[in-house]
């Protein structure tokens, strides 16, 4: 038993609080309950929840300090709470987040943190029928795998390639808490069953599980390291906190147990497999406990406590961002009602000035050895250890940032999978048959690859056919350090990677020797993608130029061969480029706003958008007697005054309204009455000055239709207008006989939505049957066009798309998932694609401008607007950055394009409406020259605010498109045309003499054509730039002595 007396190398370790002015203070911090962490670090960042609500991040340089201005840059991650997050194990800058929304987002952090908001991820991960996500976590040993919880579903995620790899479903209840084993091989779960398992994933299958904490309240659970123990935390039937440590060869009995006080504050453990070091942080307690982890019996010992500030949070900090110098075993960052405290263990040492590597051993370094594919077909392997002597990283930075996701998918792209070889049979010395040893795969010598011969400058012929060093190719990467090739990650046949640093010395050895023989030329160096991508375009060059011209193998040549075609690629498109891709979204200014509104009515029916507005006014509904609707003037900012507002009277409840898009001043309102009643403002100068009771014109139809759901006017034809009444049937009126003219087939069920085709010669509804339908009315009363849209019950939306080539639709599924539907209006058999948004009561109510082909959708009470571009090219949605509003959104209407301000590269605005004021809100583009007319984004606009056929040419079968009108100010220049006039070579600028190529093709890219090119490119960049200059600067030749007035020629002196 003397190993109890055993002295501990991190016994003594003390926890060291600096000073406040060396944390991160003055943070808006909410109260969260969640399951998952609210604060995680990386070796270069730290992130937690923000506000209120949860749904924005802070992400913070891990070293940063002080105070934090209110207008800090946030990560606007979801719309709702983040329920836990994770940064990954091999890229400081890649963060996963899961949100109450039923999302999961990745995010790539510049290497310079957050410079402003930012809203738009690296790309999103969702499943059919999700529910809120419980878990995010990185695999700890394969690179790109990532799993989630949500529900009883726990998912691997490939998130390079954006899909699901698998799930896997607990039958019992729902998922608490994940942990992997540092080998990454198993998994360990908790769950609201009160049940802890071990899972093999890839066998999709429990190898353990075991009955744990009595209580039903949350519980966590975490691998202590690459042993098979696992400890988990949790609530006894008495509410006593409970730590139990169980050993996976005994799984149904705990091998250890530790009982705290009672107390609501969950205990989360953070252990370091390094130092055997766990930290119990309780979320509401100012204490944080330190243990050590024992091999035998007490299996915890408790070493010194800190007590502080109350916890919200705890995390640890990687082992690569310690302070090693300073004795600092581990650091907690420890989350609080407004500030992150930096906690460190230091180990009392005589001298901190030598590296103490007994306190330090080898860590897992930041270079994964297999990916997510390869470790899903069975490949294991272990993560290369790293010393953290800072003697050994002298110039190099531990801390990595490898960059977006969408640059590293290149470097998978190429990764080729070695077969592993299979057992060979063998005869043993004695003679027997063996087949379970497994030899080596046979020697094949590389075959000389064929060289070509290329003509010198004086006719000559060098011949380079002949054999030559074979180099080791590494797979093409963007990674740093020292890291396996795949032939090392591969060729293991039992797929560990055991003798991996054995290999890498032969292999440098190797490439040593062959520079010293003169070879180097040979020994393959990794490009970058840059170059790789400026190698791919002068090959393609190089081979149409010699396609072109004269051969330059001689066909008789002995070792003359073809030449074999070049490898196609895939595509070369590497990146879609949207030019809203940047909007930003800016309340303006305050005087402009209309505040101390009140009396709102929130009780409208799902139908009705609740908010509308032109340039001049809009009309809210306000709650009472009476369906009043306030009329209010834009014109007239500041603050409402406290009496009653000048209102419409139409005596029974609002359905719905709608203004005349010809005529700012004429309101449509639906009533259930059956009646729709036109309403005019035609006080002094425009303002309605009192309530009134009494429309300018009533329509009803003869027989009774119990109410009317829907109004909406033609887009096109003045005094047309369609509704819908409780009958489900479209009618379009003559406003101005007050006639229905068209009366269209009844529909099976409730008409939740309907929208006329820009053309105006169609019209499209979405209806409760699950059902979206396009009608033509002046040709056919019944639906021209059908076909399966939403399923949910609980309301939809329907707009046209890229001039009436495409049907958005917004709507729910059964789960109340908020969706998006892209169909082809000439086909609604199936969609084109179908967007799963998140999880929220309220439906998504979109609003499209033609121009800029952008999407924006919200809905009632959301804070985030979402936007997307709506293309032509598959899948049709491309996410722009979302705008994020400081308070819930009652409504919005989106006002004609001639109100928006170009000269601000401003291509929409919005009116919005909260529950107490009215704000415009501006988009605009950033750009650098906003001095020039952006014509790119501004192309000619359609009229769309005068009527372009009167009612009774179109009931005739008119079609008369809208005018156009370019919105270029007089007194701006078009950016296209300085582009021209910098693109067009001065005339001074002679041609570029054609000169001798010299094509080599020896396996790639010409030297002699290569640099031909390269200087060819030069000039014509440097001709470019210099026209460039020149039209946009003044160039004065006159010296400063030509002014000056000199002395007589007699004046000076001999």
């Amino acid at each position: 038993m003397s190993w109890r007396f055993k002295a501990s190398k991190y016994k003594n370790a003390a926890p060291k609080v600096p000073k406040p002015d060396e944390w991160v203070r003055d943070l808006n911090i909410g109260s969260y309950q969640i399951n998952g962490q609210v604060i995680k670090a990386s070796a270069s960042f730290m992130a937690f929840n923000a506000d209120v609500a949860g749904s924005n991040l802070y992400v913070i340089p891990l070293n940063d300090t002080g105070r934090k201005p209110k207008n800090y840059p946030l990560l606007h991650a979801h719309s709702d709470l983040v329920t836990d997050l994770d940064f990954s194990p091999f890229d400081d800058g890649l963060l996963a987040t899961g949100s109450q929304d039923s999302m999961i987002k990745l995010w790539s952090i510049p290497e310079c943190g957050l410079s402003e908001t930012v809203m738009t991820p690296e790309c999103t991960l969702t499943r059919a029928h999700q529910r809120r996500i419980e878990n995010v976590l990185f695999h700890p040993v394969a690179d790109f795998l990532l799993s989630t919880s949500s529900g009883n579903a726990l998912t691997l995620w490939d998130i390079h390639k954006q899909e699901e790899l698998m799930t896997l479903n607990n039958e019992e209840d729902v998922f608490q808490s994940l942990s992997w084993k540092a080998d990454g091989s198993m998994l360990a779960t908790t769950s609201k069953d009160k049940k802890v398992r071990i899972w093999d994933p890839r066998a999709n299958s429990v190898t353990h599980s075991a009955d744990s904490h009595s209580s039903n309240r949350e519980s966590v659970t975490t691998w202590l390291g690459a042993s098979n123990r696992i400890l988990t935390s949790g609530f006894d039937s008495s509410r006593q906190r409970q730590v139990f440590v169980r050993d996976v060869r005994n799984f149904a009995q705990v091998e250890f147990s530790l009982v705290f006080d009672s107390s609501t504050g969950l205990l989360l453990p953070l252990f370091d497999a390094d130092t055997q070091m766990l930290f119990l942080a309780g979320k509401g307690d100012n204490t944080i406990g330190f243990h050590e982890v024992n091999e035998r019996d007490p299996i915890l010992t408790e070493g010194l406590r800190h007590t502080g500030q109350q916890s919200k949070g705890a995390c640890l900090v990687p082992k690569r961002a310690l302070r090693v110098m300073e004795g600092e075993a581990n650091r907690v960052l420890q989350l609080t009602a407004n500030a992150v405290v930096p906690i460190s263990y230091i180990v009392p040492r005589k001298s901190y000035r030598e590296f103490h590597a007994d306190l330090f051993p080898e860590t897992a370094g930041s270079e994964s050895p297999i990916y997510a594919s390869q470790w899903m077909t069975g490949t294991n392997a272990t993560v290369e250890k790293i010393l953290l002597d800072p003697s050994r990283w002298q110039g190099k930075n531990l801390h990595i940032i490898r960059g977006p996701l969408s640059q590293r998918k290149e470097e998978v792209k190429v990764v080729k999978t070695v077969p592993t070889p299979k057992p060979r049979k063998s005869v043993s010395d004695e003679g027997s048959l063996s087949s379970n040893n497994i030899m080596p795969k046979p020697f094949v010598a590389p075959k000389p690859s064929p060289r070509f011969s290329s003509n010198e400058g004086n006719g000559t012929t060098d011949n380079q056919g002949g054999p030559r060093p074979v180099a080791v190719r590494r797979s093409s990467s963007l990674r740093t350090g020292p890291s396996a090739t795949l032939e090392e990650k591969e060729n293991n046949t039992n797929g560990n990677l055991t003798d991996m640093s054995a290999k890498k010395r032969s292999d440098s050895d190797r490439t040593v020797n062959q520079a010293k023989n003169g070879e180097e030329d040979d020994v393959f160096k990794v490009p970058t993608t840059a170059q790789r991508r400026q190698m791919f375009q002068d090959r393609i060059n190089s081979v149409q130029e010699t396609s072109s011209g004269s051969n330059v193998v001689d066909s008789s040549s002995a070792n003359a061969v073809a030449a074999s075609p070049l490898p196609k690629r895939a595509t070369r498109i590497f990146g879609r480029v949207a030019k809203f891709r940047h909007l930003h979204g800016t309340v303006m200014p305050r005087n402009t706003h209309l505040e101390n509104f009140r009396g709102l009515d929130n009780a409208l029916p799902t139908e009705c958008n609740g908010f509308h507005g032109n340039p001049e006014r809009v009309a809210v509904p306000l709650n009472g007697p009476g369906g009043r609707i306030a009329i209010l003037e834009l014109k007239k900012g500041g603050r409402l005054p406290d009496g009653p507002l000048a209102a419409f009277f139409n005596t029974c409840k609002v359905l719905d309204f709608s203004w005349d898009p010809f005529n700012s001043r004429r309101l449509a309102v639906a009533c259930d009455d059956g009646r729709i009643r036109l309403w005019e403002v035609n006080g002094d100068g425009g303002i309605l000055m009192e309530s009134s009771n009494e429309p300018t014109k009533m329509l009803e139809v003869a027989q009774n239709t119990d109410r009317i759901t829907v109004v909406v006017f033609h887009p096109l034809a003045a005094d047309v207008m369609a509704s819908v009444s409780a009958d489900y049937v479209i009618r379009i009126w003559d406003t101005e006989s007050g006639a229905v003219t068209v009366q269209l087939e009844p529909h099976p069920d409730q008409v939740f939505g309907v929208a006329w085709s820009p053309c105006g010669s169609y019209i499209a509804s979405v209806c409760k049957d699950g059902k979206v339908r396009i009608f033509e009315p002046r040709a056919s009363r019944a639906a021209v066009r059908q076909g399966a849209g939403p399923n949910g019950v609980k309301g939809a939306r329907v707009t046209w798309a890229l001039d009436g080539k495409f049907l958005l639709v917004s709507g729910f599924d059964k789960s109340s998932q908020r969706l998006l539907y892209v169909f082809r209006s000439t086909d609604l058999t199936t969609s084109l694609n179908t967007l799963n948004l998140d999880v929220s009561p309220t439906l998504l109510i979109p609003y499209y401008d033609e121009d800029s082909a952008t999407l924006f959708l919200t809905g009632k009470g959301d804070t985030t607007i979402h936007c997307y571009e709506v293309s032509e090219d598959p899948p049709h949605l491309f996410p722009l950055s979302h705008h994020k509003c400081s308070t819930a959104l009652q409504g919005l209407a989106l006002l004609p394009k001639h109100v928006c301000q170009v000269k601000d590269v401003e291509f929409a605005r919005f009116v919005t409406l909260t529950s107490n004021s009215i704000e415009p809100l501006s988009f605009t583009v950033p750009r650098v020259k906003n001095d020039y007319f952006q014509d790119d984004l501004f192309p000619p606009t359609k009229v769309l605010w005068q009527p372009s056929m009167t009612a009774s040419q179109w009931f005739a079968g008119a079609n008369i498109p809208p005018k156009r009108m370019d919105l270029k100010p007089n007194d701006m220049e078009t950016l296209s045309s300085l582009k021209a006039q910098s693109t067009t070579p001065s005339a001074s600028t002679a041609p570029p003499i054609a000169e001798p190529i010299v094509s080599s093709i020896n396996g790639g890219v010409g030297g002699g054509f290569l640099s031909a090119v390269s200087a060819r490119k030069e000039r014509e960049k440097g001709a470019q730039l210099e026209a460039a200059i020149s039209s946009q600067l003044e160039v004065n030749l006159t010296l400063e002595q030509d002014g000056m007035v000199g002395v007589d020629e007699s004046e000076w002196d001999n």
